[in-house]
């Protein structure tokens, strides 16, 4: 890995965010997408300036917090929440972008209230037909947001989306953007997450605030063979 072109990289990613943001009228988040990064890299990029990092596991995400990887950083969790693995996430990650079934709510709100904290979490809206993805159908998504109000640990601080593959995301953003700024002022939200690699352009436009890239950073994912 050079990390001298690892970190031209994460610059230039940041400057075309703010670019883009600055445009759209509202401030946005880079968050790095580091599933599979080992510690090196991650503090090359946080030494560029990316200071908020996300993991779609939660035994990566324990193993990589645990060696001090994340240090001085934001740490977030943006991949399908499991019930199961409640105990490694609550307060270890920051912020949770993927609650979207009554059982995941309760193992959060057990698990915070066992630390004593208040979890911050995103409600994952799902805006496509794909069976493969997870998420509460955009048309349940006032109905749950109002559901986790019940739970005194738990913080809902927005939404958290993933348009369907192969089509042009802009209405989905536009969709759950338009969600967002009506609920928001009534639950005090403050983060969108919106966008990753091929489609973050896209969501800034439609109003999200937080994006999250990988590919576009570090380059492919080194998958262990």
């Amino acid at each position: 890995m050079d990390y001298q072109a690892l970190q031209e990289n994460a610059r230039r990613l940041l400057r075309r965010v703010e670019e883009l943001g600055e445009e759209a009228g509202h401030g946005v988040t880079l968050l790095a997408a580091s599933k599979t990064r080992n510690k090196e890299e991650i503090r090359a990029v946080k030494e560029a300036g990316i200071s908020f990092f996300g993991e779609n596991r939660a035994d990566e995400l324990k193993k990589k917090d645990g060696e001090g990887a994340y240090e001085g950083a934001h740490l977030h969790f943006i991949g399908t929440f499991q019930s199961n693995k409640a105990k490694y996430l609550v307060g270890r990650a920051e912020l949770i972008h993927s609650l979207s079934t009554e059982s995941a709510a309760e193992a959060v709100e057990k698990e915070a209230l066992k630390r004593g904290i208040r979890q911050k979490v995103l409600e994952e809206i799902h805006v496509g037909n794909e069976a493969t993805k997870s998420g509460v159908p955009l048309a349940g998504a006032e109905d749950f947001a109002r559901y986790l109000q019940k739970f005194p640990h738990i913080d809902l601080r927005g939404f958290m989306c993933v348009p369907p593959v192969g089509e042009d995301p802009t209405p989905y953003f536009e969709a759950v953007a338009a969600l967002y700024q009506r609920l928001g002022p009534v639950y005090g939200f403050d983060t969108l997450s919106m966008g990753m690699t091929h489609d973050y352009e896209k969501a800034i436009r439609a109003g999200a605030n937080l994006v999250r890239i990988g590919t576009a950073l570090f380059g492919e994912r080194n998958y262990p063979r």
